[in-house]
């Protein structure tokens, strides 16, 4: 009985994968019988509008039912309603307390999250030492935004021995993966030789990258090493047009180089 349950659940999140609407009718009877997973599903549709009205509220309702069975995507996304205020007031300590749940069974984006809680001391007192080991684990497991923050932490040296080797080895896994911020860094220590031999080639490849993304002081930085050709052909042209897209943003001191190219004719 119980393998047919599971069966019949994954079919409804079969359902739910393809848009069919309807999975509602057809499965909205196992979530109500108790189905751990159906519910969780159930708490989806509601929250895309699929098959139904989209409604947090029901979304939440859902994934509380699914959550204290120890359904750890429930748990996760019940603990970001919490935490954002989305179908429920904003609760930062019952999101903890799910996040926390889902952390216990291994979830890499729950860890992160408790991680970021102790980093920022929100509903905990601030440790880094506790916030290092939920990073290490999460980033262990390739979620990005625990590998930057996690390198962040030796980068600073917040409450560990300051160890720029480590932060350049998981700013680059991050940097990997796509996060703009990591790509900035990498593009700094391989500049600067922190954290392991000067690089200009890895330099430039990874704020290219960053400032693709709009990063505004890799675009700052990119701009920079087009106007002394460092690494890169000089292109004054390419630099004022990086200079510029940073200005915009906000970045002083390439509001400060546009003007001085400016004010010079170039």
């Amino acid at each position: 009985m119980k393998n047919d349950w599971q069966n019949r659940a994954w079919l409804f999140a079969l359902m739910i994968a393809l848009g069919l609407s309807g999975a509602l009718p057809a499965h909205a009877g196992l979530a109500e019988g108790g189905d751990g997973s159906a519910q969780y599903y159930l708490g989806v549709m509601y929250l895309h509008g699929q098959g139904v009205v989209a409604d947090d509220v029901e979304a939440v309702r859902w994934w509380q039912l699914s959550a204290d069975q120890g359904h750890v995507n429930a748990q996760v996304n019940l603990a970001y309603s919490y935490d954002q205020g989305r179908g429920v007031p904003q609760d930062k300590d019952a999101a903890l307390k799910y996040y926390r749940m889902a952390a216990n069974q291994d979830h890499a984006a729950a860890q992160y999250f408790i991680g970021k809680a102790y980093v920022d001391g929100v509903s905990v007192p601030r440790d880094y030492e506790q916030a290092r080991f939920w990073l290490d684990l999460a980033a262990q497991q390739e979620d990005p935004d625990a590998q930057f923050s996690l390198a962040m932490i030796y980068n600073n040296g917040d409450g560990v021995p300051q160890d720029h080797g480590q932060a350049l080895y998981w700013f680059e896994k991050a940097a990997d993966q796509g996060i703009a911020d990591a790509q900035f860094w990498c593009g700094v220590m391989y500049q600067t030789g922190r954290g392991g031999s000067q690089d200009t080639g890895k330099a430039v490849k990874w704020t290219m990258a960053a400032a693709d993304q709009g990063h505004a002081n890799a675009q700052n930085n990119l701009a920079n090493m087009y106007f002394q050709g460092d690494g890169v052909p000089q292109d004054i042209a390419r630099a004022a047009d990086l200079f510029q897209k940073a200005a915009i943003q906000g970045i002083a001191v390439a509001q400060v180089n546009l003007g001085v190219m400016y004010s010079a004719g170039r």
